[in-house]
Parts: structure tokens; sequence; C-alpha cells
């Protein structure tokens, strides 16, 4: 064979395998190239060349490929062969579509068709298409794929026909055509794996998870994702488009922080191959993501500069969705924004067929248009129907529009109607998803109507409809309620291997190693845990109906209920006792904030701090208790008297250390999401108790199925943790002494009794972790109170054993350090000997103690998501079932906080509730303490049905 032949062999095979197998097609052209060259043979190198262009375009280094296409069209010139010189302009005119030159990449096309007939002609127009919807002129690159797609199958060219259902697949997602876009891209996933075309079956892989993700199927958007990847990561080729599409993706589900990292991900990758059509995409992502954080100082820049490059490249439809998100920084800042300016946003968005912004824009400009005296333009501006199919945010967007229309003819009634059947749609799209994390940020999706429903019953005055439009938006997805958690073996092996990675990097900064490494590592293991459970489907039913003031009343007995409100930046306080509501004015949240600010670092300066640093701290303290005492609770103090409180509260209220207040000082509080979980937790407690009651006295009594949620699993788990089984977890911990006399055998005598109502029925659970010099005290103190509570310190105190104590507790004490994960809240932990017990492991499990006392520091603290949605230990505990926690909301001293847990285990085991018992105990502490017992007896708050 002569080296021009071999020459021509070599690159018309790595033309053929391009498309799946880029690596090998460059090092095969490259051979092509060097054989054609000696051999001075202009046709091979231009075949050569165009062959290494397409592999480097996979490869996403988009200035190699320009170069190799260029090249193989003057080589093809040279040759003076104009078929070989148009099929090279083929290819060049996609690549300098993807550099983000549109109009020379037409230009170009077009030349090559002129140049073609037969079946290379027919891939030209396929190629012209392609690059006519890269423009947004998605008519016309219809119209060519309907016109070359039957004859490219006829001629039994599979690539190419794939190609074509590929991109009309994409096409027809952003003309909300779903059904004939998933018809496309299963046959494109099909042909390409009977093909064996390994590149393009990874593409449309993401492309369905795209076609997912647009349709609202989050969970499957993310699997085909997932599965992309892995392939994109076998063939070597570049994921920038992939994760364009994956912050995309987190984008619509609300989170804000890993859309971001991942949109700044790909302008990295996009920016170093010089992908100049796909990197303003990357910009307006990051843009958006930022928005969202409320982050409008990055955002703003982010979203005119990638305004300019949709400009440069005559793509109109993205230029607007850029310059919308501009718009909504602006109007985040305060800044003028022309009702004219949003219009046109607004019209330029239906041309390209954005829905769902073009609906955003006018929702906007309708706002303003109100805002500044022009109902009747507003009103021309918001459409007057639900579509009953689409996307959910499309339709739930389409409600908010319905209802602002109807306020705007002063019809309420079906304003209100309107915002109902938004925050139905809402909730019925979140019961898809499975992640505890997207419940919580997706709930962002139903705040607006939720506000909008607060709104006006404030301006209505009627305290009862407030309550019941807070109680809709605040906290729902802690009342979805959901089967056994399926057993997950990759889950409880993905979390094994975080632990151990975090312990051997606590190993490593102790003894001074470098760490880099293992914190790569962990984030890589959790990027897998969080992904993993990102893709799995909810199995929730609905959320559960806010409850009446009926329901409430009877279940508070004595006690007053507070619950804060948010609307318009004011604060409200809502007072709920013996039957009646009542609505209070409080003022400018920003009063409220600003105090709420200096709170942390006053009271970590007095539990640290020694001298008049810590009184100086101290003093701090009682006046910013004073202040916040004056703001929260003055307005209703009247109505208080000595009654327990049950708080809701909102916002950065969520964090109080409420016994830091004055009024809540002596007294029992106890601190709820929402009124309708507390109610929900209170309601099965007195079931319980009239259960253990009547087994009491020799009678029978039906559990509620409220009571079989709430108790089943504290019951059955019981019966699993036999004397053996603590025989087992005793191992290495904290032995009582046999000298107990006086108080302490009366305490374990009380604590085997029975009582309607109380937690000594069930077993006691006491788990101390490392390196914490109070805990031995703390877990001897409530084994003298009940000896036959289960222990587990020392090495004994590992993961798996607490994880299996957990179920067949009534109570627990877990005396630990603790760590809040701002940044991933869901990560957030108890240090035991093996490793930190996550949130996602207590989510492993089938049911969690009644009681639990978190004696670790900000055990208590939640991430606070748009709608009072909270993540972190206290609310996974609460929605799982817990009734009632004690938790700390910032780091507090352990000396002062052992003494105070013993007190508060011996009133627990007389019967106390766990509110009653932490105020007797905050109280011991208080007398004749410094600033750190201050700090302690403030510090724990408790959380949920904590009265009874």
């Amino acid at each position: 064979m002569t080296r021009d032949t071999t020459a021509r062999t070599l690159g018309t095979g790595a033309l053929a395998i391009a498309d799946a197998q880029p690596r090998r097609a460059w090092g095969l052209a490259g051979q092509a190239l060097e054989l054609a060259r000696v051999a001075h043979d202009p046709e091979s190198a231009a075949i050569a060349e165009r062959a290494r262009g397409l592999a480097a375009l996979h490869l996403a280094d988009l200035d190699t490929a320009l170069r190799c296409e260029r090249a193989a069209v003057r080589l093809a010139r040279r040759a003076r062969n104009p078929t070989l010189a148009a099929e090279a302009r083929m290819t060049l005119a996609y690549v300098l579509s993807c550099r983000g030159r549109p109009g020379r990449a037409i230009g170009v096309i077009d030349r090559a068709c002129a140049d073609l007939d037969g079946l290379q002609r027919l891939r030209a127009d396929a190629q012209r298409g392609a690059i006519l919807q890269q423009l947004g002129r998605l008519g016309e690159a219809l119209d060519a794929y309907r016109d070359v797609l039957p004859r490219l199958r006829a001629a039994g060219d599979w690539v190419w026909t794939w190609r074509v259902l590929n991109n009309r697949g994409v096409l027809q997602v952003f003309r909300y055509h779903f059904a004939e876009a998933l018809t496309d891209l299963r046959e494109a996933e099909q042909l390409s794996e009977r093909e064996g075309l390994g590149l393009l079956a990874a593409q449309v892989q993401e492309n369905l998870g795209f076609a997912h993700s647009r349709q609202g199927a989050i969970p499957e958007a993310l699997r085909h994702f997932q599965e992309a990847e892995r392939r994109y990561r076998v063939l070597g080729v570049g994921v920038s488009s992939l994760l364009l599409d994956r912050a995309e993706t987190l984008l619509s589900v609300r989170l804000a922080r890993e859309a971001r990292a991942t949109a700044e991900q790909a302008v990295e990758e996009l920016t170093r191959t010089r992908g100049g059509f796909k990197l303003p995409e990357g910009h307006l992502l990051v843009a958006t993501a930022a928005l969202l954080a409320g982050d409008c100082g990055t955002a703003l820049p982010a979203a005119r500069q990638a305004a300019t490059a949709f400009t440069r490249q005559h793509r109109g439809g993205w230029s607007a969705l850029a310059r919308l998100v501009g718009l909504r920084c602006r109007l985040g800042q305060n800044l003028p924004v022309a009702v004219s300016e949003v219009v046109r946003i607004a019209a330029a968005l239906d041309a390209a067929g954005w829905r769902l912004p073009a609906l955003d824009a006018r929702i906007i400009a309708a706002r303003l248009a109100l805002s500044r005296g022009r109902p009747a333009q507003a009103r021309t501006l918001l459409a007057d129907g639900i579509p009953r199919t689409g996307p959910a945010e499309l339709r739930i967007r389409a409600c908010q529009a319905v209802a602002l229309r109807h306020l705007i003819d002063g019809h309420r009634r079906a304003a209100s109607a309107a915002i109902t059947a938004g925050l139905r749609i809402a909730e019925q799209y979140r019961a898809t998803l499975g992640a505890p994390d997207l419940l919580a940020h997706v709930s962002g999706q139903r705040t607006e109507l939720a506000e909008m429903g607060l709104r006006m019953a404030i301006e209505a005055r009627s305290a009862r409809r407030v309550l019941a439009w807070a109680e809709r938006g605040r906290a729902s997805h802690l009342l979805l309620t959901r089967a056994r958690p399926p057993a997950d073996p990759a889950l409880a092996t993905a979390l094994t291997e975080v632990r151990a990675v975090v312990a051997e990097l606590a190993d490593a900064r102790r003894a001074g190693r470098p760490v880099a490494a293992l914190e790569r590592r962990q984030t890589t293991l959790e990027n897998r845990v969080r992904d993993h459970l990102h893709s799995r489907r909810g199995d929730y039913a609905d959320v559960a109906a806010p409850a009446t003031v009926d329901q409430l009343t009877a279940a508070l007995g004595d006690a007053v209920l507070l619950e804060y409100v948010e609307s318009d930046n004011h604060l409200y306080v809502l007072l709920v006792a013996d039957g009646r509501v009542r609505l209070r004015p409080l003022g400018p949240v920003a009063a409220m904030t600003g105090l709420l600010e200096h709170l942390p670092f006053a009271m970590r300066r007095a539990a640290a701090g020694t001298g008049r640093s810590a009184e100086a701290a101290g003093t701090l303290l009682v006046s910013l208790g004073t202040k916040l005492d004056n703001l929260l609770i003055r307005p209703v103090r009247p109505d208080l008297a000595g009654r327990p409180l049950v708080v809701v509260p909102t916002g950065p209220l969520q964090s109080l250390p409420w016994a830091l207040l004055p009024s809540c000082t002596d007294r029992p509080v106890t601190v709820s999401p929402s009124a309708t979980l507390w109610h929900q937790a209170a309601h099965s407690q007195a079931a319980r108790s009239q259960a253990a009651h009547s087994q009491a006295v020799g009678g029978t009594a039906a559990a509620s199925p409220g009571a079989a949620g709430a108790a089943g699993s504290a019951q059955t788990g019981s019966a699993q943790l036999g004397s053996a089984q603590l025989g087992s977890v005793q191992a290495g911990s904290v032995q009582a002494g046999s000298d107990q006399a006086g108080s302490d055998q009366a305490g374990s005598d009380r604590a085997g009794s029975v009582r309607a109502g109380g937690i000594r029925s069930a077993r006691w659970l006491a788990v101390a972790g490392p390196d914490l010099p109070g805990a031995g005290a703390e877990i001897e103190a409530l084994r003298r109170l009940n000896p036959e509570a289960g222990v587990l310190t020392g090495e004994a105190a590992t993961a798996g054993a607490v994880l299996a104590a957990l179920p067949g507790a009534g109570l627990a004490h877990l005396a630990a350090h603790g760590t809040f994960r701002r940044d991933n809240p869901l990560f957030s932990s108890l240090r035991l000997a093996d490793g930190p017990l996550t949130v996602h492991d207590l989510q492993t499990l089938d049911g969690v103690p009644e009681v639990v006392i978190l004696a670790a520091c900000d055990s208590g603290l939640s991430l606070v998501c748009p709608g009072d949605e909270l993540l972190g230990f206290s609310a996974a505990l609460l929605a799982m079932g817990s009734r009632a926690l004690i938790a700390a909301m910032l780091p507090v001293p352990d000396g002062p906080s052992a003494v105070l847990m013993t007190t508060l285990h011996r009133e627990l085991a007389a019967g106390a509730p766990p509110a009653t018992a932490l105020t007797t105990a905050r109280r011991d502490l208080l007398t004749d303490g410094g600033p750190a017992e201050r700090v302690a007896a403030a510090g724990f708050v408790c959380i949920g049905a904590g009265l009874t």
C-alpha cells in the first residue's frame, strides 16, 4: 500500500470515528497528516485536518478545531477539490458558530451548500439547521430538519440522522413541546447505542437530562446528567455544556450556591477552551444564581456582560433573558426601571418562545405599573388563564399573574382561589422530589404566592386569615409524611466513606500533616452523596392542612401561641389564646435584624471571656435581650400573664435564644417552625398520654393514626433493644456508682414508673462523644436517674452504634461536639468516636426518639430557606417524628452546660415536660451565676411540642 493510500485510509477512518472516539480519531488523523505531508498529498491532508478539527471540537478545543478546519479548506482548494472544500466548510461553519461568530457561520455554510449535492447536500442542510437553531431562529431550523430527516433515514446515514433527531429534540424543549422532544431524543438514544456511537450516546444522555429538567422532572434529569458525565469522563471529553445544563437544573429548584459553583466551573472551562458561543450562557447562569442568593453586586455586571455578548452573537432571545436578570438586580438595588423597558424585554422573550421568563417580565411590568398608579396598563400585561399543561413553574407563575389581575379588578375571592390553585400545583410538584434540601429550597416557588395571600389578609385586618396564609407558606416541607426510608446500600457506603475521610482529616490536622488531598476527597464524597439523593424520586404524601384556630386552642390549654410573620419588610405577631387570634404590628424588620447581628458575638465573648471582658459582654447581652423583648414581646405582654409560650419565629428569629428575653427567662417556652407542626406533635402526644393512662389502669385504647406515626418507632425499637443488645453497647461506658442515695435513688424509682404524658416508660439512651470533659458527668447523672438507660461512651460511641440504638429510645441525650454546616446543612454533624454522625445519617432511620437532647454547640441551628423552610439537625428530627428537642443555638460553655443538663434530667425523670424542665434547670443555673452561666442558661432552646 502506498503512502498516499495509507494517509487517505487513516484520515477517512479518523473521520468515521470522530463522533464516537474523539481522542483516538485525533491520533489517527495526526498520523494521516504526517503521511500526507511526506507524500505531498493535499487531498489526504485535507481529510486528516477535517478529522482533527472535528475531534478537537468534541474535545472542546475550539481554537485547534478552528485552525484545523481552516487548514482543511485551504488544502482542499489547493487540491482543486470543491466537494472536499465544501465538506470542510460544513464543519468550519459549526465551529465558527460555537466560537460566537454566527453571522460568519451562516455565510460559510451557505457557500458549502452551493458546492454540494446528493447526500452531502443533505448533511450541509442539516448543519445549516443546527446553526439557525443556535441563533434562535427555531422555526427555520425546524423546517430544515423536517425536510432532511426522512431523506437521511432513507439513505441509511445514521450519524446525521442522529444529529437531526438530537438537535430537533433540544429545539422542541425550547418550544415546550416535551412529548415530541422526548420522542426524538429517545430515538436518538436507541440509534447511538445500536450503532456504537459512544460520544453521541453521551450527548443524548445530557440532552435527555436537559429535556427532563425543563419539564420539571428533576430526579430523572439528574440521573441522565450523571450518566452523561460518566460517559464523557470515559471518553476524556470536556463537560462544559453538561455543567451549564446542570447549573440551570439546580437553579430551577433554587439551589443557588450549588448552581453558582457549577456555573463558575463551566465558565472556567469555556474560557480555557475559548468556547465563545457558550461562554455568555455561563455568565448568565452565574448572574442568575447570584441574584437568587441576593448578591446583586455580582449578578448585575455578569448579566450585563452576558447581554452584550449575546447581542454580538445576534441571539436576541438570550440577550433579552440576560437583560431581565439585570433588570431584577436593579430593582433589588432600588434603582429606577421604566415599565416600557420591561415590556420590551417581555416582547423579545415572547418572540423567542421563552414563555416562562416572558411571563415573569410581564408580572414585573404589571407591578411597576401598579406602583406608579397605572392599574389599566398593569391589567393588560397579565394573563387571564392558567395553562393545564406545561412545566409546574410556568403554571405557578400563571396563577400568580391571574391572581394579580383579579386583585386589580377588586375580585379578592377569585384572587384567593388562583393563589390556592398555584400552591396546590407547587405542592404536587414538590412531592416528586426525594431529597430534603430540594424540598426545602424548591418551596421558594410558592413563596410569592403565599405572600400575596398574606398581604391580602393583612390589608383586610383579618387575624384569622393572616394565620391561615402564614401557615400555608411556612416550613411546609417538614409537614410532608413519607413511608419508611428505602434501603439504600449505596448511600450507606458513601456516608461511611465520608465519615472515614473526615476522621482521617481530623487526625491529619492534629498531627500537622498536609490536608489538601483529604479535603478534596471529602468534597468529592459529599457531592456524590448529594447527587445520589437528588436523583431519588419523592415518596411523600400531600402536605397537611394548616391547623385551625379551634384545633390550636384545644391543644394549647392555658398556653399562648405567638407566631411572627413578615410582610413588605414589616414584622407582625399573631397571638392565639382562649379561642381568639389577635394581630399586632411590631415595626420594620430592619430594627430586629440590627439587634440580632450583635447577639452571637456578645454571647461568645460572655461564654469564653474572663474578667472585665466577660462582664462587658454580659452587660451587652442584658441590653440586647431587653431591647429585643421590647420589640417582640412588649406589644402582647399584657395578654401573656404567667402563661407558657409556644413561639413560631420567622427569618433570623429562627436562631434566637429566646430565654435571653426577660419575658421568656422564667416561663416555659417551646419554639416550633410552624403552628401546624406543633399541633401535630402536641396532638400525637395527647393521644399517647391517653393510651398510656388507659393501659396503666388496666384498660385498652386504640392508638390514633397520628399517635402511631409519631410513637411507633419508639415502641418498636424498645422491643428490638433487649438486654443482650444493651450489654453489647455498654462496652466502654461510664459506670454508675453503687452507693446512690437520697434523691438520686428516688429519681430512679420515679423513672421506672409510667405516667401519662411522660417519657419514662420508654428506654433512655445516653451518648458521649470524644474530647468533651463535661459529658461524663452528664451521662453519670442520667444513669443515676435511670439505671436501665443504654449508654454509649468512649470507643463504643460510634455512629453505627448510635444509629442502631436511636430508633429504640424514647429519650436520647447526645453530648458531643457539634458542627453546623451553613454551606451544606445536611452534613451538619455530631462528632463521635469514629467520625461525624450527620443529618444524612439520621434520615436513613426508621424512627427517632420522642425527645432528643442535643448537648452540642450549634445543634439547634438551621439554614433558613425562603418560606421559613429549615435544614439542620432540629428540622430533620422534627420532620421524622420527634416531639421535642432541647438544643443549643450557639457554642455553649462546657461546665455550666453540664450543670444545666443534670438538673434538666432530674426534672424530666420527675415527669416535667421538656420546656418546663429546661426552665427549672435554667433558673437553678442563673442563681448567683456569672456571664458563662447566663450564656449556658439562655443558649439552650426547647424546640417542638415541649409543653406536654
